[in-house]
């Protein structure tokens, strides 16, 4: 298989991930919130997706400003850190908030103070985004200091999702990354552009407190297609597709391979057709 993925599971159990998803989901909003700053819309002009992942950076980031900064969510050496800069391979001068022992409020506003020379308009950063209860919105502390192993593995699952998602990416296609669901996925664009499969890593939520690889359609499937792979299940409830959750992933001596035929062997399905 392709060289660049890296073993999961081997420090720390899917399912004990959760807590530390939620805390990275706070911090991702307030990335998500520049971008739109930086890019409000997502058009056939403009088809760069609002957030990404860069597996060689371990960290989410916004599309650029004008002057070429980005945000960032930095998930290096287990720790979480907030940036703003350049972001490329020649930039050695990023401005970085470590998120542990500071609250949300701190966060967003440490943002909001980076990106004001960037941004033209950031009417769009005001308002927080709608997210699952969690102490950090009653102004609590991030405590990531016990986290580590957590923040490291889920930047691993990130890595071998967006490995795996690149392998399968057509012409028409950009890896994003969805802040309400958690997830990176394969996105098509263009004015041509129908619906169909929609692939990708969910980190977990109210579904599967695990991360769990999925292939949905759209329009939805009303009843599940034929479709060979043993080891994932047809998920009916609020939305209908195959997932592969990770508890299955980690288990096994070949995790890549197993799930890069599952999203390959998903690819092929055949859409749901409108009626």
């Amino acid at each position: 298989m392709t060289a660049g993925w890296q073993q999961l599971g081997s420090t720390i159990s899917p399912v004990e991930l959760q807590d530390t998803r939620l805390y990275l989901q706070y911090a991702l909003q307030w990335v998500e919130r520049a971008a739109l700053c930086a890019s409000p819309e997502l058009t056939d002009d403009n088809p760069q997706p609002l957030l990404t992942w860069r597996p060689a950076e371990n960290g989410f980031f916004s599309q650029p400003f004008a002057d070429g900064k980005r945000v960032g969510l930095l998930l290096e050496d287990g720790e979480a850190t907030l940036s703003f800069g350049a972001s490329n391979e020649k930039q050695t001068s990023l401005q970085t908030f470590a998120l542990n022992g500071h609250t949300d409020a701190e966060a967003r506003l440490w943002v909001r103070e980076q990106i004001e020379d960037s941004a033209t308009d950031t009417t769009e950063y005001n308002d927080p985004s709608s997210l699952p209860q969690h102490p950090l919105a009653e102004g609590a502390r991030y405590k990531l200091s016990e986290h580590r192993e957590s923040i490291g593995e889920i930047a691993r699952w990130l890595s071998n999702a967006h490995l795996l998602l690149s392998a399968l990416k057509q012409k028409d296609e950009h890896i994003h990354c969805s802040l309400e669901h958690f997830s990176i996925y394969l996105y098509k664009i263009g004015k041509d552009a129908k619906p169909g499969l929609n692939l990708g890593l969910s980190l977990g939520d109210l579904h599967y407190p695990q991360p769990y690889f999925y292939v949905l359609s759209e329009p939805p499937w009303q009843n599940a297609p034929s479709f060979s792979n043993e080891l994932c299940s047809f998920h009916k409830k609020d939305f209908s597709g195959f997932v592969l959750v990770s508890e299955k992933v980690v288990h096994l001596q070949e995790q890549e391979k197993a799930s890069a035929e599952f999203l390959q062997e998903a690819s092929k399905l055949q859409p749901s057709k409108l009626d």
